[in-house]
């Protein structure tokens, strides 16, 4: 009997046959090979080609130059701008561009900017972005690394513009270089904070991986970058104060709300008893996460050579935005060929359920045990792991931090010392007391 065309299949098989193209490849060179079959399936293979969209440094340009809009805005779901190289261009990056273009995007459900490097992002631009988002995007990802600045003079104030539109909104993950309070209170009522009743998750994420934390806005915040935990003018305080005030109020947010902020404690190398935390603080339970972190050898030697401990004793080892990822708990995810979508869409996908992340598949975080790790280095030794080998304990643990005096501290997280040992050097080595 021959083969039956290829015209012949039902949509519904046809569809599926496509889905599992695109969760098979790791980019899209395979589906872009589907359109050339025939009319039927280019029609069906744009849908799923044009869905969920990545773009890269060098993809901008052509994206704004040469998308249809006329013909494939109907078909754009999410877009997500990976800002992945160095680049000098300041303040006038090339997303400018994206802004008549997102604004045309009357499909759109999700909007990601992330960049990991200096990219000297324009405030006022970023401000243009989030305006031009249509009604119809209610999944929101801006994090900038804390590479975005304004001119010195220059009324910009991206706050306000996300406060905007953050009623409609359904999962959020935010981190700017200066943030306030006004990302959920309009300043002239501060007595009346914006009511989220749409918020599924939001995470406000205050601090570089490294420590550093970012700033409040202010008539000294047009520079990028961060500042110290000296400095008193730090968002992490007005922040937080925001978000308690905001799950206070009586109906602003949904009773089911996964609302967090969280930061990087303050390290001292002068001090090695103590370890820096990544800080994850539940602002509707009242309590945190404290994750104790530490480079074991530098990274520019050996990359991934990050750890981070979790409560369920995990001790895992990666680079540190990995180790960042871990401790914020990956309410936003990586996909295969590039996107960043909310963990919710893509496990509703993995289930089966309605989704816009159609075919879409995650890329899992590159981490490793401490195992792993000392099995490909053994001649790399932390003194915490010879430390804990010559005392059989285990010397620091995650801390649960309760109560509202306790879990919004930043407070670093201190070594256990057994009883009959005594640290020496910089508190770094344990010795046995004699007698």
């Amino acid at each position: 009997m021959p083969a039956a065309p290829f015209s012949s299949l039902p949509d519904d098989i046809l569809v599926q046959i496509i889905v599992q193209v695109k969760r098979g490849s790791v980019n899209n060179k395979d589906l872009l090979s589907c359109l050339l079959v025939q009319k039927r399936w280019f029609e069906t293979a744009k849908q799923i080609l044009y869905s969920n969209i990545t773009l890269e440094d060098s993809a901008l340009g052509l994206f704004t130059e040469r998308l249809n809009l006329s013909r494939y805005n109907a078909q754009v779901r999410s877009i997500s701008i990976r800002l992945k190289s160095d680049s000098d261009n300041n303040l006038n990056h090339p997303i400018a561009p994206l802004v008549p273009v997102i604004s045309g995007l009357n499909g759109l459900v999700s909007f990601s900017l992330s960049s990991h490097f200096q990219h000297n992002i324009s405030r006022a631009t970023l401000i243009r972005l989030i305006d031009a988002l249509p009604e119809s995007c209610i999944c929101l990802e801006v994090d900038t690394g804390g590479n975005d600045s304004r001119e010195m003079k220059e009324q910009a104030h991206v706050c306000d513009a996300i406060r905007g539109i953050l009623p409609r909104m359904q999962h959020v993950r935010l981190r700017l270089s200066a943030m306030c309070a006004c990302l959920f209170m309009d300043p002239l009522k501060p007595s009346d904070y914006t009511a989220l009743q749409n918020i599924r998750t939001l995470i406000v994420n205050c601090s570089r991986p490294s420590g550093y934390p970012f700033r409040l806005c202010g008539a000294d915040d047009h520079t990028n970058g961060s500042t110290t935990y000296g400095n008193s003018n730090i968002a992490w305080p007005a922040v937080t104060s925001a978000l308690e005030k905001l799950v206070e109020a009586k109906g602003a947010i949904r009773e089911d709300a996964q609302i967090y902020a969280f930061t990087t404690t303050d390290h001292d190398d002068s001090d090695r008893s103590l370890w820096q935390a990544q800080i994850r603080a539940d602002m509707v339970a009242k309590e945190s996460w404290a994750y104790p972190q530490r480079s074991v050898w530098m990274e520019a030697m050996i990359p991934g050579s990050w750890l981070i401990r979790l409560p369920d004793g995990r001790e895992l080892m990666s680079v540190l935005r990995n180790i960042e990822a871990v401790a914020e708990g990956q309410l936003w995810r990586d996909v295969v060929g590039g996107a960043r979508l909310p963990a919710a869409i893509l496990e509703a996908e993995r289930l089966g359920k309605p989704s816009f992340a159609t075919g879409c598949v995650e890329a899992p975080l590159t981490v490793a045990t401490s195992e792993q790790w000392r099995e490909l280095h053994p001649k790399k030794v932390s003194l915490h792991w010879y430390n804990e080998k010559q005392t059989g304990v285990r010397l620091v643990e995650p801390e649960k931090r309760v109560g509202k005096d306790k879990y919004l501290s930043l407070a670093q997280i201190q070594e256990v010392t057994p009883p009959g040992w005594r640290r020496v050097g910089n508190n770094d080595l344990l010795e046995r007391i004699d007698g």
